[in-house]
This record gives structure tokens, C-alpha cells and sequence, in this order.
């Protein structure tokens, strides 16, 4: 397999969506900013998001969908490699926001559920009812770990709902392999440096889901 550099100084891309024109947007979450690649790589700033940006997906309204972490990390340059330190005192939570491509409007949807802050969202994907999963990938602090966990929440902002709590460092939302399963995927990196997966079924009012949008975290 051949691979072919498009685009570089990037800074710390991640959640890539392929859009219908050929070009990528992606979030740098050093940067602060989502930003699209150009099929001839050429690159123009989508919106600056503030914090940490780290997922991204196109929802079922045609919005793009951000899981900010809010700056969890400090950045350390490390042999020429950019990577992700300490969280810094600073910090106060993260959040979901929505952001309309057509007014291009940045709105924040949930920053907490029941009363409890949000710490670091990391990805997320749709379900065929519209619904959000996300991962929260908690953060480090001088004290110890804050725990994450994984949430399902309504794109018009009603309800969100904790899913799996606590989890050590979840990522990667995936939905069932098959249509009439209903179980949910997530992995999460354990402080030994294992890796171990999670299962976890649709709310009741959920569909189990055959496809879900494009994502990225």
C-alpha cells in the first residue's frame, strides 16, 4: 500500500470526516480549531473551537459535532514529536458542541449531566435514531485520575444519560457489527497499559442502530 503525504503542520489532527467534495475536515486539538484539507492539500481554517477538540462527526441535522476535552492537556515537544502532557491547573471540564456548516454558528449543547462536569470528551457517534454516544476520556491530576465514562445524549440538547461510569480512559465509540444486536463498543486504556473493551445496550427509546455518521476520535 502506497501512502502519499497531503498535508503537514498540523497541529495534533484528529476526528477526520470525508466530505462529499473530496476534501477532509479534521480537528487539531493543540490548535484549537477544526480545519478542511483540500484534495491538492491546501488547507483553510473550518472554526476555531477554543479548548481541545478531539472528536468530530457529522450529525443527522448535517451539523458537525465536536467533543472538546476543553484543553486537557499541557503540549510537550518530545525529539521533534508533539505530545500530550500533564492537564493543566487551568482546566475545568470539557464539553459537546455543534457546529452549523451552513450559518456557521458554534453553539455548546452539554457540559455536564446530572449537576457532574463534563472532563474530557474524546469520541463520538451517531446512532439510526439520531441519538449521540460519546466517550469522556477523564483526565490526570496531581491527586489522582478523574474517571471518564461513556454518555448518550439527544442532539436537540434534552437529555443526556450516563451510560458506563467509571471508566479508565474510554475512547472509540463503535455501534453493534450487526443490525439486530444492541450492544455497544467502547475501548478504554487501562493505567497498566492494557486495553480492554466494554459492551453496553441502547436506552430503551434507542433503535439498534445499522449505520451510524462518519466519526472520528
Amino acid at each position: 500500500m502506497d501512502i502519499e503525504l497531503v498535508c503537514e503542520g498540523l497541529e495534533f489532527p484528529e476526528g477526520p470526516i470525508a466530505m462529499n467534495d473530496g476534501s477532509v475536515i479534521l480537528t487539531e486539538i493543540k490548535g484549537q480549531r477544526l480545519t478542511r484539507v483540500k484534495p491538492d492539500g491546501t488547507r483553510e481554517l473550518v472554526v476555531e473551537t477554543g479548548g481541545g477538540p478531539n472528536g468530530a462527526a457529522i450529525g443527522p441535522d448535517g451539523a458537525i459535532w465536536i467533543t472538546n476535552n476543553g484543553g486537557a492537556f499541557e503540549w510537550l515537544e518530545n525529539g521533534g514529536m508533539t505530545i500530550p502532557g500533564p492537564t493543566p491547573p487551568s482546566h475545568t471540564g470539557g464539553y459537546i458542541q455543534r457546529f452549523d456548516l451552513k450559518t456557521k454558528e458554534l453553539t455548546t449543547v452539554y457540559d455536564s449531566c446530572e449537576g457532574r462536569r463534563l472532563i474530557g470528551p474524546n469520541d463520538l457517534v451517531f446512532d439510526k435514531s439520531g441519538g449521540m454516544w460519546f466517550s469522556d476520556h477523564g483526565c490526570s491530576t496531581p491527586e489522582g485520575r478523574k474517571f471518564g465514562a461513556v454518555y448518550y445524549a439527544k442532539p436537540d440538547g434534552s437529555s443526556i444519560q450516563e451510560m458506563a461510569f467509571p471508566s479508565d480512559r474510554p475512547q472509540q465509540a463503535r455501534p453493534p457489527a450487526h443490525p439486530d444486536r444492541e450492544n455497544w463498543r467502547w475501548c478504554s486504556r487501562h493505567s497498566s497499559r492494557r486495553r480492554y473493551c466494554g459492551r453496553q445496550r441502547s436506552p430503551p427509546n434507542c433503535r439498534p442502530p445499522s449505520a451510524c455518521c462518519a466519526c472520528g476520535g
